[in-house]
């Protein structure tokens, strides 16, 4: 600076040596300069690690609850896992939280708290769960759009009786669109060519107003684990539903090799994880039950589950997404997997 002091600032999360040469000069006309070099070394300092996932808050009766903890390390620490405090039976077992909730335990709500140690820092997190009776699952929609889906038998799956019963259609939402098919909110009643809602699907649904609006859905039977889609080549609008919990993305696509084989892209609602010549790239890190996900894939595939590599014998779901609906003519339409409106 001006009175002559060295000040030197390190960028985020640099460290090592590095030497820096520092000339003097006096404005005489001899022996005017002089050079000296300095050795600087900047120690590395140890970085939390941070959780990108976000936690399971519902539980049901017969189903196993399972919540994947995804975290990020940029010292690329190992990282490590203990349970606190949780429901008699709850364990961690490596990142993932698995619990199997009984009939005595519905209708409670449990405060859940776990560390996570990168063998220098250890940050403690929690959050609370409730647990349902049966197969209900809680779904909030917000205000417009919401990219979500129905990865069940539905006690009733015909859409306009849904939109009556479940989603109080007539005056809160302004359409559901699938994959080609919409029915809509016009002011002659409900229109459309999306007869029934179906399990493999996801959905575009938008809500009136700006407030978040929380609704009970009610199945028959939940999709089971590597239950198999029928996907075509290129774009397929699908629903997800694996265990109780979030998975991590590439873990559900099948591990990052049948990924990289067989896939573009997956996209969220504005979330995305894309195959690049480096390598996946994105911020869509987990993919979470009842949501829905625009799938770009390379080639058919007829017996695709989500988390294939985890699935021995994967079970037939005897009905492609392809094999569900005849389309009318005059309903035919192209639709965008950005879905702005």
């Amino acid at each position: 600076d001006d009175n002559g002091n060295l000040i030197i600032t390190a960028i985020e999360n640099a460290n090592g040596e590095e030497n820096i040469t520092i000339t003097a000069n006096d404005g005489q006309e001899e022996h005017n300069i002089y050079s000296r070099v300095l050795a600087i070394s900047i120690s590395a300092v140890n970085d939390a690690p941070e959780i990108l996932s976000s936690p399971i808050v519902y539980a049901y009766v017969g189903s196993i609850y399972q919540y994947q903890i995804i975290v990020e390390d940029v010292d690329g620490d190992d990282i490590s896992f203990s349970f606190i405090s949780g429901p008699e039976g709850m364990v961690i077992e490596g990142s993932i939280i698995n619990w199997s909730p009984l009939e005595e335990n519905a209708g409670q709500v449990y405060s859940i708290s776990y560390t996570i140690s990168d063998g220098v820092e250890t940050i403690t997190d929690g959050f609370d769960v409730t647990v349902n009776n049966g197969q209900i699952v809680i779904i909030d929609f917000q205000g417009g759009n919401n990219l979500v889906s129905f990865p069940g038998e539905l006690e009733d799956n015909n859409s306009i009786n849904f939109l009556e019963n479940i989603l109080n259609g007539t005056s809160e939402v302004n359409f559901i669109l699938g994959q080609g098919l919409g029915i809509f909110n016009t002011n002659e009643g409900w229109s459309g060519n999306l007869v029934n809602l179906n399990k493999y699907s996801g959905y575009w649904v938008n809500y009136e107003g700006d407030e978040a609006q929380t609704r009970e859905i009610s199945y028959s039977q939940m999709i089971n684990n590597c239950e198999e889609y029928g996907l075509s080549d290129g774009n397929n609008l699908v629903s997800f539903k694996w265990g109780e919990g979030n998975i991590a993305t590439l873990e559900a696509l099948g591990g990052e090799q049948y990924a990289t084989e067989n896939f573009n892209f997956i996209l969220g609602q504005g979330l995305g994880l894309f195959k690049t010549i480096d390598g996946w790239s994105g911020n869509l890190v987990s993919l979470q039950n009842s949501k829905g996900y625009w799938l770009n894939g390379i080639g058919e595939h007829p017996q695709f589950a989500w988390g294939n590599d985890n699935c021995a014998n994967p079970q037939s779901s005897g009905l492609g997404m392809e094999e569900t609906y005849q389309i009318p003519e005059e309903y035919q339409f192209v639709q965008s997997t950005e879905q702005a409106f």
